[in-house]
């Protein structure tokens, strides 16, 4: 076999989008765009390009030509390819290349830069290489996309209310970010529906621009985005014309406890500390049995612990669920049966008892069918359980149709998670 030439030399180079030395006229996109690129990447001999593909909000997919536009284009071009106009296109959305606009100008920047070969990977949750795909830049991205499309898609399911998150932290860090999580639900929210969005957003809206534009109201917001020509786009227009979009279709909710909500709400969308209160204000009849001794979630709730029996009473004693619900202030449809003092000692109080797993399960069976006699029928009930499998968890998964886990999304609990 004939030996490779070796490389004998190879340099980096620190790329500006606004060095006009650096950068070179290379036409106009299909959409009219000044198309202007990195020179060194125009005048080499051979153009190759690495990255990774995942979804992406407008331009369909990540990978493949976007190494060249936005890799490698000037700030002029990027920005005529993130008009208002693209944005709001209907093709312009995660998953879709066919007719979308974005993609087509992609494609046009990197077979005019003359990239010839690619080296791209879809990697799973913990971000591990999957698949790898190298070659012709377009048709190895093509496959990339198709094997992510076929791993990852999933059929809309139209819903009045739809719950998000954008994956916890860090990516949760600020309202900002969570335009993608949103963009996800927009795709399965009827219209007029609502989206619950969950995240602790520590570090508030995250963009001084996006609350001072949606403080304007998204109407106003909207058109004025509209009106701004391709050439005159501002950094991260994008992202505050996402948000009014899917302001002016739907009503956001954001759960969280870190984030002002007079900010939120400042903004045109609503805020939550619970994912209860959230459900509530979504339209929901929802019940919250507290079983963690601890009572987390009725404190959280403003309910008192000591006004009526509590769960140690309907787990132990026997009484009627419906001595123990109470009506949770300022939210018309939002009841919990509290978690008192005494549920501390259910654990052992229990271990006597026949058949002690399914208790709460009765309870709640013979609490629903009385109210739904009576044509008040409850959307959700949701059973807060202590940190721990003991009688008092099992009787809560004995007795829930489905199970939600919610966990700090670090290294630790993430592992712990699978097992």
């Amino acid at each position: 076999m004939p030996n490779p030439t070796p490389v004998r030399r190879t340099w980096g180079f620190r790329f500006s989008l606004t060095d006009a030395a650096a950068l070179t006229h290379a036409g106009r996109l299909p959409s009219g765009g000044e198309l202007v690129i990195n020179r060194l990447a125009m005048e080499a001999d051979l153009l190759v390009a690495e990255g990774f593909i995942e979804p992406h909000v407008f331009a369909g997919f990540s990978g493949g030509r976007k190494s060249v536009l936005p890799g490698i284009v000037s700030k002029v071009t990027v920005l005529a390819n993130h008009c208002a106009e693209f944005v709001a296109h209907e093709k312009a959305r995660s998953g879709s290349l066919d007719g979308n606009p974005m993609h087509i100008d992609m494609l046009h920047a990197a077979r005019t830069a003359r990239l010839a070969f690619i080296v791209n990977v879809v990697l799973d949750a913990d971000r591990k290489i999957i698949r790898v795909v190298a070659g012709d830049a377009e048709q190895a991205h093509l496959a990339g996309c198709r094997f992510l499309g076929e791993l990852a898609a999933v059929e809309a399911r139209p819903a009045d209310i739809v719950v998000t998150t954008n994956g916890g932290y860090p990516l949760d860090r600020n309202l900002y970010q969570h335009g993608k999580s949103l963009c996800a639900a927009e795709a399965t929210c009827r219209e007029g529906g609502v989206i619950i969005a969950c995240g602790a957003m520590i570090d508030g809206i995250g963009s001084a621009e996006m609350y001072a534009d949606l403080k304007a109201g998204a109407r106003a917001t909207m058109d004025r985005i509209m009106a701004i020509d391709r050439n005159a786009t501002v950094p991260d227009q994008w992202a505050t014309q996402i948000m009014a979009r899917i302001m002016l279709k739907h009503t956001i909710i954001f759960v969280t406890r870190e984030c002002d909500h007079r900010l939120i709400e400042d903004m045109g969308c609503r805020a939550a500390d619970t994912f209860a209160a959230a459900m509530a204000m979504g339209g929901l009849k929802v019940l919250v049995i507290d079983l963690d001794p601890q009572g987390n979630a009725c404190t959280a709730l403003g309910v008192d612990r000591n006004k009526t029996p509590g769960m140690y009473e309907v787990l132990v004693e026997g009484a009627d669920l419906a001595s123990t619900v109470q009506k949770v202030a300022g939210f018309p449809s939002l009841e919990c049966a509290p978690a008192n003092r005494e549920l501390a000692g259910a654990e052992i109080a229990l271990v006597t008892f026949v058949a002690r797993e399914s208790i709460l399960k009765g309870a709640l069976v013979k609490y629903l069918r009385e109210r739904e006699s009576q044509g008040d029928r409850l959307d959700y009930v949701i059973i807060d359980c202590p940190p721990s499998l003991g009688l008092l968890t099992i009787n809560a998964l004995t007795a829930a149709e489905e199970v939600l886990v919610p966990i700090n999304v670090s290294t630790t609990p993430s592992k712990v998670s699978r097992y």
